[in-house]
Parts: C-alpha cells; structure tokens; sequence
C-alpha cells in the first residue's frame, strides 16, 4: 500500500525528484568555483560574484520545482491503487482512504463520508466508481476509526471542510470535478456540507436524517454509539443531534447543483415520509426509493452501487 499525503508521492517519484535535487548542489560548486584560468584574475567583483550566486540558487530552485512537477505527473498516470493518507482538521490528525482511479491526468473524485458511528462505510461503492475512473476519498472524522480528537456531531462539518481541502490538492485529483456522498447521518451532512461549500458539483444523500426533530435519538442508540466513539458521552451525543440543522432550511442552497435523494423502502430509521419534507422543499432532487430495502441496503447493495455510479457518470 503506497502511503500518499499532502506533499508526498511515491518512493520512485521521491526518488526522482531527490536525484534532481542532488544535482542542484552539483551545479552550484560548478557555477561557485571559477576555471583555472580565471583564478589568478584580480578583477572579478564583488558584484559579479553576487549575481553568480543569484543566477546559481535560481537555477537550484528551478531544478526542484521540475523535479517535484514531474514526480506530480507521474502519480497522475499510475494504475489503480488504493492509498492510505492523514490530513489535521483542529490540530487533529485523522484516517483516510483514497481509491485512486486509473488514468492519465487529474480525474472526478467523490468524497464519500460515513454516518454514526460509523459501521457502514460503503467501500463497494467507492470500489464500483474507481473501476470506471473516479477516485473516491473516504476518512474518518475526529474521535473515531483510529482518528484523532474528541467526536462530535457539530464537528463533522469542519471535518469535511479540512478533508475536501486535502483531497482537492492532490494530484490526481481535478478540483473542478468533485461529488459529495453520505449515509444517515453522513446523508445529512452531505446536505448540509454541500450547501455550504460550491466545490461539491454532485451531491449524494441516502436515508439521511432529514429533520432531528422529527426523529428523536433513542438512549439505546446513544449509548451504543457513545462506546463506539472517543471523547463524547451518550448524553452529549443526545444534546448535538438535536441542534443540527433541518435540510429542509438548506435546501436552497442546492439549486442549480445536481443532487440525488436515495431511500429505502423498509428504512426503520429514517423511512421514506422522513424523506418526503425535503424533496418537496427542493423539487429539482432526484429522488429515489429502492423498495424492500433496509438503512444500510443490506440485501440491495447492487441496486444502490449501481444507482450511484450511474447517475455520477450521468451528471458529471
């Protein structure tokens, strides 16, 4: 597994780009250290010794920069691969994967996000896209999956900022072409994240919680959850998940974004008249039911993955 974060590449492009740099000192001694003939001149001056060392350092620079350009390129044109990487969000190191497509050249990357705690991530849809030439970024927020930090539902969102600002600077992945998916609780804050944040030009929520009013957080689940979870008790988790925003309030600020709703037909978290409030708030959602199913589409993963991907590739 190849081990890429802001600022590394693989070991043969490290390699290539610390050779190109070795040559940089190489040329200083030659560039700072006159011919025989010239070493008996009296007349050189200070100012001409001066601009040598200028002229030297920038062709240094210069030969970095290169090197560095073209170890850049080179993560651009390898295979498939799956990549474990580390980001800070609040000081805090946290946990990710990227799913690295095939390709030559910065490629569409979808950003997908986990719910509470956490079990179901979603790995065979982020498998199905990068089979078709998508990169897909999973991590894990603060306080959970081996993540740094305190877990907190009001947190996620910042969690998502610092992670698509990772994602976006990564060389194989083109800015301009960025999705956003969540399930549950990560379905809201998929919502919720994309319609602060005009880089996500897809967005993907299944079963998401839709109005925390609505659906009350059972103590059974809090506590499961609270021992799941690093730095957060099943009360405080209670408290969060009743202050976060209805979708319905953000669903403006989806408009001219395309945005796919997905529910399950026996969904006992989140059924779909849960579902209902925010599709009638924006009626530009593609709104999907796949019927029989449960929260998780335990036995309809192939209708989901094969939903998503469609669709992604329809619209971007």
């Amino acid at each position: 597994m190849v081990r890429v974060a802001r600022g590394q590449v693989s070991r043969a492009a490290q390699a290539a780009a610390a050779a190109s740099c070795a040559g940089r000192s190489q040329s200083e001694r030659r560039l700072q250290t006159p011919p025989a003939k010239f070493r008996q001149e009296k007349a050189v001056s200070a100012t001409t010794a001066a601009a040598t060392t200028a002229k030297t350092e920038r062709i240094g620079r210069t030969v970095c920069t290169q090197a560095e350009t073209a170890a850049a390129q080179e993560l651009t044109r390898l295979a498939s691969g799956l990549d474990g990487v580390t980001f800070r969000s609040h000081g805090d190191k946290l946990l990710g994967t990227l799913f690295r497509a095939a390709g030559d050249g910065p490629r569409p990357t979808l950003v997908l996000i986990h719910g509470i705690p956490g079990v179901e991530k979603n790995t065979d849809i982020a498998y199905a896209l990068r089979d078709v030439g998508w990169n897909v970024f999973q991590f894990h927020y603060r306080g959970c999956w081996g993540s740094a930090g305190k877990y907190s539902l009001t947190g996620i969102l910042d969690d998502i900022a610092a992670a698509t600002d990772f994602i976006a600077a990564h060389p194989t992945v083109d800015p301009a072409r960025l999705a956003l998916a969540g399930n549950s609780l990560g379905g809201w804050a998929a919502i919720a994240a994309g319609a602060r944040d005009s880089r996500f030009r897809a967005i993907v929520s299944m079963c998401p919680l839709v109005d925390p009013r609505a659906v009350s957080l059972s103590r059974a689940d809090a506590d499961e959850f609270a021992s799941m979870l690093n730095g957060i008790t099943a009360d405080e988790i209670a408290a969060q998940w009743g202050t976060l925003t209805p979708l319905t309030d953000l669903a403006p600020e989806l408009a001219g974004r395309p945005t796919l709703l997905v529910g399950a037909g026996k969904d006992a978290f989140f059924p779909p008249d849960h579902l209902r409030p925010l599709a009638e708030a924006a009626p530009e959602i593609e709104w999907q039911t796949i019927e029989g199913a449960d929260h998780s589409f335990s036995a309809h993963r192939r209708a989901l993955v094969e939903m998503i991907a469609g669709w992604l590739q329809k619209v971007m």
